[in-house]
């Protein structure tokens, strides 16, 4: 039996359309405490059961998929290298953040992935 995209197998018998599995993944919280100042957050992953970073973009400086939610105000700045599998971003192996926040002022981050089975 082979199943096509339309919900029918090539025998013309009706299949339940696959579930898709949706989860967050939440980094440490990291408070950055004046203008300047930098934090690294290591591996965040997503998964076996929802192995992908939805596709939809949440952070500049962060792959698809992936949040960086901040406390205390605007003004910070990420990089990250992206982890990938099969052609797909399945989580990040690493990111910086920086405070930019003028004047200078205490900031905290905490990175979020949004994870999806297909």
């Amino acid at each position: 039996m082979t199943v096509l995209g339309s919900g029918l197998t090539a025998m013309g018998e009706e299949v339940e359309p696959m579930q898709s599995t949706a989860v967050t993944v939440t980094s440490d919280v990291k408070t950055m405490p004046h203008f300047w100042s930098s934090t690294s957050f290591g591996e965040l992953m997503c998964p076996d059961y929802a192995p992908f970073l939805e596709d939809r973009h949440y952070s500049d400086g962060l792959p698809r998929g992936v949040a960086a939610r901040t406390f205390g105000g605007d003004g910070v700045h990420v990089s990250s290298v992206t982890k990938f599998h099969r052609g797909r971003e399945i989580g990040i192996a690493y990111a910086t953040v920086t405070n930019w926040a003028v004047p200078s002022a205490e900031r905290t981050v905490q990175l979020v992935a949004h994870c999806v089975s297909n």
